[in-house]
């Protein structure tokens, strides 16, 4: 399954929560619960204006839970986690018609 977040970076809770989200899911997956609908590839796309510094704080936090998931053999045949910067209208457009969820 490949599921994508894809807007504006800003400190909104959404965007925070769908973190959060993806670490619960790599918790339970550490502590030996599969859930879910097994493996799943987790696309995040965006970009933060430049006077915005919380978003920018969001995209650093992204670029953690991305090391903290990938490398950790444990979970490397149940989830991975990208992130594509630059978030544009054309970009989208690929994600859309690619994405089992949205």
């Amino acid at each position: 399954m490949i599921d994508v977040f894809a807007k504006k970076i800003s400190s909104t809770k959404r965007q925070v929560l769908y973190l959060f989200y993806i670490l619960h899911r790599y918790l339970k997956l550490r502590e030996g619960h599969p859930n879910g609908p097994g493996k799943v590839l987790y696309i995040v796309s965006g970009r933060a204006p430049h006077s915005n510094l919380e978003g920018k704080k969001v995209i650093e936090a992204i670029y953690t839970v991305i090391k903290l998931v990938n490398e950790d053999p444990a979970t490397q045949s149940h989830m991975k986690l990208i992130f594509v910067p630059n978030f544009n209208v054309a970009l989208c457009e690929q994600f859309v018609a690619a994405a089992d969820l949205s």
